[in-house]
């Protein structure tokens, strides 16, 4: 913590509600003189610099401190020429980065494994190059998608729609079905408890709600109405139109810097299928 030294300024705690169990979710915030200037201001989720989720608080808030310490390296280094050996020049968002604390960097690999392969899935699906095979889920209402590509793991994609039509969704690559389904329903609830959250307040006469401009809370909330939500099933539904893609690998390596003295921090990119997902678009469906 800031006080004795380290780069996280503050934590917070929360709890909410999977599947009729107890999670508890937690935010960190990286000292203000490390973070660097701001590109927008967030009016639906949270400016927390990392943040995590867990059965655990404890674990939940290991979590957030170690996503802060990853997008630590992400602030300082995507920004300059010495990215480009991290991948950043290709892809410049913090897709495929993960902090494990320790010596050992192979906890730290693994899981940007399965975040690389994740987005790099996700992308190349929206773009009509992979096609998604529709399955069931223990959860009633919640359904699901596989992204099936040559990609390591499993890339689950849950969506729900609630009776005003709205949707949420989550997901998340594991090596197995059923632990990348627990993942990615822990983010659809988030997402559908910011969502309660912004009605609510909607609903509220004396409250005000400022106009969304963040790039990735637009696209969110294009994707939870109803006409986001059909926008979605249909290209769901229409299989795949272009070419089948092979992930490419741009990075695959450890990022040492200030950071290494409290977490490994590792890196895995694959090159995405085009740079749409950059372009200031609110019907992309990636946030």
């Amino acid at each position: 913590m800031a006080a004795a030294g380290g780069p996280v300024a503050r934590i917070e705690l929360g709890d909410f509600t999977v599947a009729g169990a107890r999670r508890f979710a937690a935010n960190a915030y990286l000292c203000a003189e490390l973070c660097g200037p701001r590109r927008s201001e967030n009016h639906l989720f949270s400016d927390a610099t990392g943040s995590g989720t867990d059965a655990a608080p404890m674990v939940a808030r290991f979590k957030a401190i170690s996503e802060t310490l990853e997008r630590w390296a992400h602030l300082t280094l995507a920004p300059i020429s010495e990215g480009r050996r991290y991948g950043f020049d290709i892809d410049p968002s913090t897709t495929g980065m993960a902090a494990y604390p320790g010596l050992f960097a192979r906890e730290a690999r693994r899981a940007a494994l399965h975040e690389a392969a994740e987005r790099f899935n996700l992308r190349a699906w929206w773009e009509g190059h992979l096609a998604a095979r529709e399955t069931t889920t223990p959860w009633p209402g919640v359904e699901a998608a596989v992204l099936c590509s040559e990609a390591p793991g499993i890339t689950v994609l849950l969506h729900r729609r609630a009776p005003d039509g709205s949707a949420a969704y989550g997901h998340a690559s594991a090596a197995t079905y059923a632990a990348a389904c627990a993942r990615a329903m822990d983010e659809l609830e988030r997402h559908a408890l910011v969502l309660r959250q912004r009605v609510l307040a909607s609903n509220d006469a004396a409250t005000v709600l400022p106009e969304v401009t963040d790039l990735l809370e637009r696209r969110s909330l294009h994707f939870a109405s109803a006409h986001g939500y059909e926008h979605f099933l249909e290209r769901l539904r229409s299989g795949c139109s272009r070419p089948a893609l092979r992930p490419r690998l741009i990075c695959d390596a450890a990022i040492p810097g200030p950071w290494s003295r409290y977490a490994s921090v590792w890196r895995v990119a694959y090159a995405p299928p085009s740079e749409r997902f950059l372009a200031d678009d609110p019907t992309y469906f990636f946030w």
